[in-house]
């Protein structure tokens, strides 16, 4: 009996393997290589058409100070201090 059982497993996996290898694009779709040569295409076209980055406009000048914050408390800092005045945490 269950030489049987396997008999017709193995007959069951030899016909699946052989559709599989045998499938054929029903009428109207592509082929798996088309679908590739096509996603292939449609990705190069985004990759053409994407915009460049218009040019980044620095300005001339002395440079400008930056506002600095404790880490910590979050309190505004003086330029060059190395200790937050609130909290006394090192500034970094």
């Amino acid at each position: 009996m269950l030489f049987l059982i396997f008999v017709l497993a193995v007959a069951a996996l030899l016909v699946a393997l052989k559709a599989l290898r045998d499938s054929r694009p029903r009428p109207g779709q592509p082929t798996p290589a088309e679908r590739i040569a096509g996603l292939e295409e449609r990705a190069s076209a985004r990759v053409e058409q994407r915009p460049s980055a218009p040019p980044v406009e620095r300005p001339s000048g002395p440079p400008v100070a930056r506002l600095k914050f404790c880490t910590s408390c979050g309190t505004k800092t003086r330029e060059g201090a190395r200790f937050c005045a609130s909290c006394g945490a090192p500034l970094r």
